[in-house]
């Protein structure tokens, strides 16, 4: 039971953290640069969990592209149906913050039950953590429809440097 094996859980958004996909036609799905090795190695220290705000079938078209692109630590998937851990749009909380904004989807760690100070979201939209806000990392939006911002994004990063938590 990954509760039990004391690592810190990992909650990772898809849509525009890990990958961008054509929402329209769901027929093209990039993979943000360095996102492999990325998985590779957080799968190694933590308890990963993917959670969209996405329709489940959405979800695992995505979750289903990372799987095809091959990411697997010591032959275990890190991702599709061999990964129990992965939460959709129904699995969120609605909430609006004023009543003339409209409706946000939460993610709520708390419906993990996890212990919330070993428990981490990495995701572009604030919106999506309002209750634990320190337990949250935000990074910049991936969209692959700007080849040039991608490419300067991978450019830039070279390898990825990984830290673990404490």
């Amino acid at each position: 039971n990954p509760k039990d094996d004391n690592r810190h859980t990992l909650v990772l958004d898809l849509d525009e953290t890990l990958v961008n996909s054509d929402l329209v036609s769901q027929r093209s799905t990039a993979l943000r640069p360095h996102v492999i090795e990325f998985l590779r190695e957080v799968h190694r220290l933590f308890e990963l969990v993917y959670w969209t705000a996405g329709t489940e079938t959405y979800g695992w078209g995505v979750i289903d592209a990372i799987e095809a692109a091959g990411i697997a630590v010591d032959g275990k998937p890190v991702a599709g149906p061999a990964h129990p851990h992965s939460l959709f749009r129904h699995h969120t909380l609605e909430y609006r913050k004023y009543i003339w904004l409209n409706m946000n989807r939460m993610k709520y760690l708390g419906h993990l039950n996890r212990p919330i100070h070993n428990t981490v979201i990495i995701d572009v939209n604030t919106q999506s953590f309002p209750l634990t806000p320190r337990q949250a990392i935000t990074c910049k939006v991936f969209d692959f429809r700007f080849p040039d911002e991608a490419a300067r994004i991978a450019e830039r990063s070279g390898p990825t440097p990984f830290r673990t938590m404490n």
